[in-house]
């Protein structure tokens, strides 16, 4: 053992990937946090930590560990738009709030 480490696995993850339908996209971010507020319906609006972003009809949520609740920690999935703002892609509850 000569302390050097073997992959077995590598991904490469492009953030100008257009998503194969042929148009270019804004950068792409993954955030982690608390919902600090969120829209009733949960489209619109949210504010994760101190990123606000907003949700579209075409955003996955996924609340299979966890429901969205104020306090509740979540991925968020996002990309930036043209006029700087971010706009989730997937918003994923992963713990309760404490």
């Amino acid at each position: 053992a000569d302390g050097s480490i073997r992959a077995t696995k590598i991904e490469a993850k492009d953030n100008q990937e257009g998503g194969g339908d042929g148009e270019h996209h804004g950068e792409r971010k993954e955030f982690m946090g608390k919902i600090v507020s969120f829209p009733e319906g949960l489209i619109g609006e949210w504010t994760v930590g101190e990123i606000t972003f907003m949700t579209t009809e075409t955003t996955v949520f996924v609340q299979e560990r966890a429901q969205f609740a104020e306090g509740a920690k979540v991925v968020v999935w996002a990309e930036k738009g043209q006029d700087g703002g971010w706009t989730a892609y997937k918003v994923k509850a992963v713990r309760a709030p404490e």
